[in-house]
């Protein structure tokens, strides 16, 4: 795409894509208006200033609101203990879209553009360009993944290191897998940390998938790899995730695509509605 630009909008897109700004949202003039209150915004994992994450400068996003990481990566054979930590840069940047590109080696050039679909959807399409002599066999992770708390008989609140409201997780156990997707359920809760206080506001639905079966799919733990890559104040066991993988052949001179989504959507506890 950049190739195709004028030097004034190539230059201008560089300068995006340098900016410090982590944040991508739904563009206001494209669907329904933007709704701060109610439309899920996403931060880049590889510009946020927020350090203590436990996956900065992964490729993917974190969702401020609910403190939900979206990762994607990549591996080859078994390498693929924590692939989401690729050495990418990013190439366009817009309120809308983000662009990162990684050279995986030996002429293989993955890139990955995250757009928000919708107020509630994240989009991440992956191109895959192998410009080697020889095939390769790539696998294309998906991760969600998020920090679990329990109660604490001293806990005032519960740990938050972004601003917004808290997501109480209780496990990822609660996992439905269907076909090309995934659903994951999380409970939100306010005044977690007190138990004579605490009120389930609701449920969080994470529909996560790709438009390719995976090769499998599993609730696993990527903690203690991420940590031994960004030490931080947190507890590495506590961090659960959900994680989908698709493998695709591409030979010299070909692209491989595909085309993953995660979509999130609160329920209010009782009710078959949503809430914002």
């Amino acid at each position: 795409m950049i190739q195709q630009l004028s030097p004034l909008e190539k230059s201008l897109q560089e300068k995006l894509a340098q900016s410090p700004s982590p944040n991508l949202v739904k563009s206001h003039d494209i669907g329904e208006p933007t709704d701060y209150n109610a439309d899920y915004s996403w931060h880049s994992l590889k510009k946020e200033r927020v350090t203590a994450l436990p996956f900065s400068g992964c490729l993917g996003l974190v969702n401020p609101n609910t403190e939900l990481y979206y990762l994607v990566g990549f591996s080859e054979g078994d390498e693929e203990a924590f692939p989401y930590r690729p050495d990418a840069k990013t190439v366009l940047h817009g309120i809308d879209y983000l662009c990162e590109e990684a050279d995986l080696g030996d002429g293989l050039e993955a890139c990955t553009t995250f757009m928000p679909f919708s107020g509630d959807t994240l989009m991440a399409f992956v191109e895959l360009r192998n410009e080697g002599k020889t095939a390769r066999d790539v696998r294309i992770h998906q991760g969600l993944a998020k920090e679990v708390f329990s109660y604490h008989p001293n806990s005032t609140k519960m740990p938050c290191r972004m601003r917004g409201v808290y997501v109480a997780t209780r496990g990822m156990g609660n996992v439905e897998e269907l076909g090309n997707a995934g659903a994951v359920q999380f409970e939100e809760w306010e005044n977690f940390g007190r138990r004579s206080n605490a009120v389930l506001m609701g449920h969080l639905l994470a529909y996560m998938g790709a438009d390719l079966p995976p090769l499998y799919s599993r609730p696993s733990r990527p903690g203690p790899e991420a940590a031994r890559e960004n030490a931080g104040p947190y507890e590495p066991s506590r961090i659960q995730s959900y994680q989908r993988a698709y493998e695709v052949n591409i030979p010299p001179g070909n692209v491989a695509r595909l085309t993953t989504y995660l979509s999130l959507r609160r329920y209010k506890s009782g009710q078959n509605i949503l809430y914002p």
